[in-house]
């Protein structure tokens, strides 16, 4: 905010804005399983790690579970 200040901006408010992205959970295995070895993010993660996360996203699919939303917290300047 400093910066802001410094030009002139004043903080006015916080927005958060959600975004419904996947509309199932096996959506979004199937991205993970695609984007394993091009997605430099989940090039770090072991292979017994990744196996781990696809095995809690089943057990989530099997339990009905749903996404949630993904958010970003916008900050409004006047």
């Amino acid at each position: 905010m400093t910066t802001f200040s410094g030009a002139g901006f004043a903080h006015n408010h916080v927005v958060t804005v959600r975004e419904e992205r996947w509309p199932d959970l096996q959506r979004i295995r199937d991205f993970a399983l695609g984007m394993r070895n091009t997605d430099s993010a989940l090039a770090p993660i072991s292979d017994a790690d990744f196996a781990a996360g696809l095995r809690n996203l089943d057990a989530a699919i099997a339990r009905g579970e749903r996404p949630r939303p993904e958010g970003v917290d916008l900050l409004v300047l006047t």
